[in-house]
């Protein structure tokens, strides 16, 4: 019995070899879906002209986040003032409310 958990022990040590095939293929599946949705929110900021550090807050404006950390009036105010990096943070901000409350209408009419 002994020699039967050295074995098992030395073979565990391989790369795959002892572990479970269906964990290995559900954590690759995981894994593949975290990196498209990353590839597809990092492409949409590019379609977007949208700068990470231009953004007001951005774990405020994350769609996972269900709060939005800043009012609505500032970005108005923002959109209408003169100064030209103020209109754009206000439209990128828009922008961002716009696609988490389409987000949160989404995962809301799933259940």
């Amino acid at each position: 019995m002994s020699t039967n958990n050295v074995v098992d022990e030395r073979i565990a040590k391989f790369k795959n070899k002892g572990k479970d095939l269906a964990k290995l293929r559900e954590k690759r599946i995981s894994e593949c879906v975290q990196l498209r949705k990353a590839q597809k929110n990092e492409s949409f900021l590019k379609r977007r002209n949208i700068t990470l550090s231009s953004l007001p807050d951005e774990e405020a404006l994350s769609p996972e986040n269900d709060t939005v950390s800043f009012r609505i009036e500032d970005i108005i105010k923002n959109v209408n003032s003169n100064d030209r990096e103020a209109q754009t943070r206000g439209s990128q901000a828009a922008r961002w409310v716009n696609r988490v409350a389409i987000h949160q209408l989404n995962t809301n009419s799933d259940h």
